[in-house]
């Protein structure tokens, strides 16, 4: 609930509450939010989603906003959520973009500081200057198709940072944090005929901060693709498919549930049909499935189909098939089609080894922050292209999305490239890590466990993923278990990356940062690693240095980061690629920056 100070405070009649704001809350994560879910488009038929074309059922709101900023939470413009709040004399700013490359704030570094408005004291966290607080406000006018009458309309913003409120028509829509998953909102009663106004505010810091400050340039702003889509009242939510192979790693077992919501007033006998489209055009008929789908309800539907030999995906051969579904009423009459590519693979830890498809991997990978030189967050598509073709150059296999998930269109390339991806979640705590945050304290679980939820249900149907992490530098804790068993609701085909995990509880995989040749030779010999004073020191600081007992030898290395490539850089290379061909424990690993 939403007490009536918080009402005053959001129509501009007071200046600043007695309670705190929403964003200084981490117990509030989001108000009126959708779950989350694989992004897809619907569309009339087949042909119109097979055909490469956008979906008549999208709206792109990129492009020119109106835009008003300020520094502090002082009264803000009296009315700026209303539809009609005169904007004229505002500026002009685009979205997707972040603030700073468009005049507006200064770009912030950090490497081991809080910007002063954080207090790090333990006592006080979380902790923010109001009076150091900055506030975009942007708004747009828009206007929706005929055709999108009688279905249900969502607002879909990729990404903001740190916390977002949203307004249609004056009417108050919800709340969001988490700066790198979607924010998407139900929007349907709120629509008119004819124009219609958006308004958008975005806080630069948030609660939800504390478990983002990694260590990069800190922006802000709403800087992945804003949209409208208009779905069916009964259509297909979401989808989850697991493919697994047998012993030879030849036939195949597809299984997918499907999520198919009915909004409408009565219930609803709804039929899923499938198929699959390979490389070569081949069709692969799947089973339907049908269900009695009861008003304003969701109903999971799941079939089981045996696959003879399907071409398996690997980063180097990445074979896809595409997915088409088709959502039919009981009189077998077409509600809406959609698809998406999925990949044949099986992804194992046996003994010391990850097999991918039953193939011991070697990983030659990357760590890869979603940054463009010229527009920071924003990043055009086609500089994916050109990292990707540079790193295919190069000979890299596998890049980690250090240290957040990255656009959607990132993975869609990795699918179609071939790289293994190892998707990590929006959690880094580095500067508090000392003082239980998150660790194992309430306060943050919320919070973690819905970083981790939205990455994987996005993400969870892209091939590419080998592996999800749970975090970077964020210390150790209960939290993290949580995050772990909330993930592995969602999807069980996957292991877990977590170079934090201290007692070798969370982290499917033993991952260091930065060993020396001493340290490579103990891993490989599964000799123990003590840590000395200095490191115990070193620990209560910033550190995470961890001892190694033979009894956790039981999993395979990775060097989560390692030959460190700023500026001279990337001495002993060599040697690590040596060792990881010697040792029949090491899996590879990921070079820094």
């Amino acid at each position: 609930m939403i007490d009536e100070s918080y009402n005053q405070f959001m129509k501009g009649k007071v200046c600043i509450m007695s309670e705190k704001y929403i964003w200084e809350d981490p117990k509030k994560v989001y108000i009126n939010k959708e779950k989350g879910h694989t992004i897809m488009m619907p569309y009339d038929d087949a042909d119109s989603a097979l055909s490469g074309e956008e979906s008549k059922y999208k709206h792109s709101l990129n492009g020119k906003w109106k835009f008003y900023w300020q520094r502090g939470m002082q009264q803000l413009p009296n009315g700026y959520e209303t539809a009609d709040f005169d904007d004229s004399s505002w500026d002009n700013i685009i979205v997707p973009g972040v603030w700073q490359t468009q005049g507006y704030s200064v770009p912030y570094y950090y490497a081991s500081t809080f910007p002063r408005a954080f207090s790090r004291s333990r006592s006080k966290i979380p902790s923010i200057d109001h009076s150091m607080q900055e506030i975009g406000i942007y708004r747009r006018i828009f206007t929706v198709s005929d055709e999108w009458k009688d279905r249900d309309i969502f607002l879909h913003f990729g990404a903001c940072k740190a916390a977002l409120e949203v307004w249609v028509n004056g009417h108050y829509v919800g709340y969001s944090t988490g700066s790198m998953t979607p924010h998407e909102f139900e929007v349907t009663k709120y629509i008119k005929d004819g124009e219609n106004t958006i308004c958008a505010k975005v806080y630069r810091y948030a609660a939800s901060t504390y478990l983002e400050d990694q260590d990069m340039w800190w922006l802000c702003g709403i800087y992945r693709e804003v949209y409208l889509f208009a779905e069916p009242k009964q259509r297909i939510f979401d989808f989850y498919a697991k493919t697994d192979l047998d012993e030879e790693y030849r036939n195949a077992v597809l299984n997918i549930d499907y999520y198919l919501n009915n909004t409408d007033k009565q219930s609803k006998t709804l039929k899923l049909k499938s198929y699959l489209i390979s490389d070569t055009g081949k069709t692969i008929e799947l089973d339907d499935a049908v269900a009695e789908v009861k008003s304003q309800h969701t109903a999971k539907l799941s079939i089981s189909n045996d696959i003879k030999n399907p071409k398996k995906w690997s980063a180097e051969q990445p074979n896809l098939y595409k997915l088409v579904m088709t959502l039919c009423d009981d009189k077998d009459n077409t509600i809406c089609v959609k698809t998406f590519d999925i990949g044949f693979k099986k992804v194992e830890i046996v003994g010391e080894k990850i097999l991918f498809n039953g193939v011991p991997m070697l990983i030659r990978g990357v760590n890869r922050h979603d940054f463009d030189m010229d527009n920071g967050w924003a990043v055009p598509r086609e500089r994916y292209i050109q990292d990707l073709d540079l790193m295919k150059i190069g000979n890299v296999n596998a890049i980690r999305t250090s240290h957040y998930p990255d656009d959607p269109y990132f993975y869609e390339l990795c699918n179609q490239y071939g790289f293994y991806v190892m998707d990590e979640c929006d959690l880094e705590s580095h500067g508090v890590r000392r003082k239980g945050v998150p660790g194992s304290n309430p306060l943050w679980t919320d919070l973690a466990v819905d970083k981790m939820e939205r990455m994987v249900l996005r993400d969870r149907n892209y091939p590419c993923i080998f592996m999800w992490s749970l975090g970077n530098e964020a210390g150790d804790g209960d939290n993290f278990m949580k995050m772990k068993q909330a993930a592995l609701h969602l999807d069980d085909t996957r292991q877990f990356h977590y170079e934090g995990d201290f007692d070798q509880t969370k982290s499917d995989v033993i991952s260091r940062m930065y060993p020396s040749e001493e340290v490579m030779n103990k891993l490989g010999n599964r000799e123990p690693i003590t840590i000395s004073l200095y490191d115990n020191i070193a620990n209560q600081l910033a550190a995470d240095s961890k001892p190694i007992t033979a009894e956790m030898y039981n999993k395979p290395v990775i060097l989560c980061e390692y030959a460190h490539s700023m500026e001279n850089s990337l001495g002993n290379f060599q040697e690590y690629m040596d060792d990881f061909e010697k040792y029949d424990n090491m899996a590879g690993g990921f070079i820094w920056d």
